[in-house]
């Protein structure tokens, strides 16, 4: 394992003991219930930011060993990704409506609609980058792989 994963399981785990600690000092712990949403839409909005630029580099540096058009349409398309990220981390508060209407809807509401959406855009960029990415090592490398 590498240097990074074993210091972020360190810290996840000192996250966890001093939130325990805490919780046997006040009997309340630092996450409620009411920030799970928050938190799963934070995470899904980075992962998916960060598998899109990965993706763009990839294709970018695949274009510099040899330059196909898909290529090129591929660098749009992970633009596109990325705006659509953008406008996805943005719509439960600017596109979604929260305490009117029939329903009354929440806050945790639209953050948990908006997280499903960024998960179901989020896996297949990740496959594509994935392929990408496979593509640039096989160019780089100057092999083909079966």
């Amino acid at each position: 394992m590498s240097k990074w994963v074993i210091g972020l399981l360190i810290l996840i785990f000192l996250a966890l003991v001093a939130n325990l600690v805490f919780v046997a000092l006040q009997n309340r712990s630092f996450v409620d219930i009411a920030m799970v949403p928050y938190g799963l839409f934070g995470i899904l909005v980075l992962a998916d930011a960060l598998v899109s630029v990965a993706g763009f580099l990839f294709v970018m540096k695949a274009n510099h060993h040899h330059e196909k058009s898909a290529f090129l349409w591929a660098r749009r398309a992970y633009f596109a990704t990325f705006v659509v990220i953008v406008l996805l981390a943005m719509a439960p508060w600017l596109f979604f409506e929260v305490g009117g209407g029939k329903e009354n809807a929440s806050r945790a509401d639209a953050l948990i609609n908006a997280s499903i959406m960024l998960l179901i855009f989020g896996v297949p960029v990740g496959l594509f980058t994935m392929a990408f990415y496979r593509e640039f090592r096989r160019i780089a490398g100057g092999g083909s792989e079966r």
